[in-house]
């Protein structure tokens, strides 16, 4: 008999409203389709019309570490009769809810990694303490204090990084990273790798996509949050600010919303060929374009690589995750940068819209290698971990 398996996140499982969400709609319907007991538990109702693929249950409080919680979470494991509980977020202490053990030492726990472990360590000092020209006597004073107050903010941010782990590590059975190259991440965080660590990357999203490559738009995509902690939207606005004017018939739109939307709306006030659209399915914009840019300051996986990829749109990117390379070979099936050399990237995305011969091979390139992350080989992995973790 196959196992009872929980998946725990504050947000309901409704692919609209992100990656995590997304991939764990994707691996329900799979795990469904294979005999599998699926259930969620989630914290806020998000009052987005979805039919879910599971039951869905609440906590009773939205505050999650309110004590009625834990004292609910463990009940529900018991009454729900749950062998597996698939904790999908590692991003903040609510793991420690999540986490809960009941008196059934049967229940076995997953802790799944969403991103890099070290999230934004990796780029954090070069992100805030950029020399530009010549600073005067008073700027580098100001510069020098600017120095400690990032050094300090980086020492909290890492101390928080590892509680988190070395949470995760001890209070689950198994924890997933996306990809083997984020255990370099890790000896970031510990002397030793330890021994339950495991990854599965993210399936694709899309499967058998149907486009004519040839029949494609001269149309440039970025699809993602507007923010600016994150995802940095600003950086591909500012680089086709500055090359726009030689390429006339090309156009960029950005498939998104977020916090920053007003203050990029601005910076691209005067430029006629970039398209806000707002949220929307990305989709209908992935079959119609030619090249997607990621200019994100980390990602875990980032999900609209594969889902440009099966549609043939070739990616550009800065290399500032080293999962990144699991998905896009540089100049094989898309373009890696060094992060976060702007001027690079401007060169190479004139190369891509110069070159249609080598895009359209990119493109060709990508939809046959991106195939290793269909939904029935990622699930089989899932399967040999939870025979794993049954197994303890």
């Amino acid at each position: 008999m196959k196992p009872t398996i929980l998946f725990v996140y504050p947000n309901e499982f409704n692919p609209q409203l992100g990656g995590i969400e997304r991939v764990t709609d994707l691996l329900t319907k799979e795990l469904i389709e294979r005999g599998y007991d699926v259930k969620y538990l989630n914290v806020v109702k998000s009052g987005i019309e979805y039919k879910f693929p599971a039951p869905v249950f609440y906590f009773p409080s939205q505050m999650v570490k309110d004590p009625i919680n834990t004292v609910f979470y463990k009940q529900f494991l018991k009454e729900q009769k749950i062998d597996i509980v698939v904790n999908q977020d590692v991003c903040s202490r609510d793991l420690m809810v999540y986490l809960s053990r009941t008196d059934d030492a049967k229940v076995k726990y997953i802790s799944v990694y969403h991103s890099t472990p070290v999230f934004k360590l990796n780029y954090f000092l070069k992100e805030h303490l950029q020399i530009v020209g010549n600073y005067s006597v008073k700027q580098m004073v100001k510069f020098l204090y600017r120095c400690i107050v990032v050094y300090h903010r980086k020492k909290k941010l890492f101390d928080e990084y590892k509680f988190r782990f070395d949470f995760a590590t001890k209070n689950s059975d198994w924890v997933c990273l996306l990809s083997d190259t984020y255990k370099k991440d890790v000896k970031l965080l510990s002397k030793e790798i330890p021994n339950n660590l495991i990854s599965i990357p993210n399936p694709l999203t899309y499967s058998n996509i149907k486009v004519d490559i040839k029949e494609k738009e001269n149309m440039i995509l970025f699809v993602g949050r507007l923010d600016m902690s994150q995802k940095r939207p600003d950086r591909i606005i500012k680089i086709w600010n500055n090359i726009c004017r030689d390429y006339p018939n090309w156009n960029l739109y950005i498939v998104g919303d977020g916090p920053a939307k007003a203050f990029l709306e601005k910076l691209a006030t005067q430029n006629k060929q970039i398209v806000f659209t707002g949220y929307q399915d990305p989709l209908n914009y992935y079959k119609r374009a030619k090249i997607l840019c990621l200019t994100s300051n980390y990602e875990g996986w980032g999900m609209v690589l594969t889902e440009c990829m099966a549609c043939g749109v070739v990616p550009i990117a800065f290399k500032s995750f080293t999962a990144i390379t699991d998905i896009i070979s540089d100049k094989e099936n898309g373009i890696l940068i060094e992060p976060f050399k702007m001027k690079e990237y401007e060169l190479q995305l004139r190369n891509l819209i110069e070159n249609k011969k080598c895009l359209d091979s990119y493109a060709e390139c990508g939809r046959q290698n991106i195939q290793k992350f269909n939904i029935k080989a990622i699930v089989d992995k899932w399967e040999d971990l939870f025979n794993t973790v049954q197994s303890l």
